[in-house]
């Protein structure tokens, strides 16, 4: 019998999405973080779900990254595991994100997107 051919991620053109390979590097540092963190404070996966308020099968999930952690949930989970949110994101390898960029904080205002759209635009041509 045939092997089943490894799942890459992709778009919907079928072809590999680089990006979206990264995000799923990111998600299953998140998930092992969780669980690091959870395992060095001698709590079970079951005592963890009941702080957060969820089952002992979804935390499961979260740790093993069958189900995504959203960022409400992320933030639930550093308050009861008593640590800010970047703890997850430490020693998340910075050159799989090297073509991201810090956010100017006058950029989020309402015209920002279409100053970010002329100052990247700008920094391609130069």
């Amino acid at each position: 019998m045939a092997k089943p051919a490894e799942k890459t991620a992709t778009w919907s053109g079928g072809r590999p999405d680089k990006r979206r390979s990264r995000a799923l590097e990111v998600d299953h540092h998140v998930c092992v973080r969780v669980r690091q963190r959870r395992i060095m404070l001698g709590l079970t996966q079951q005592q963890l779900a009941e702080l957060i308020g969820v089952s002992y099968q979804q935390a499961h999930k979260y740790e093993t990254g069958i189900s995504k952690i959203t960022a409400g949930r992320l933030y639930q989970i550093a308050q009861v595991l008593g640590i800010d949110v970047g703890y997850f994101y430490e020693e998340v390898d910075p050159q799989a994100h090297a073509s991201y960029r810090e956010v100017d904080p006058h950029e989020r205002s309402p015209a920002g997107p279409l100053k970010f759209v002329a100052k990247v635009e700008g920094d391609l041509e130069a």
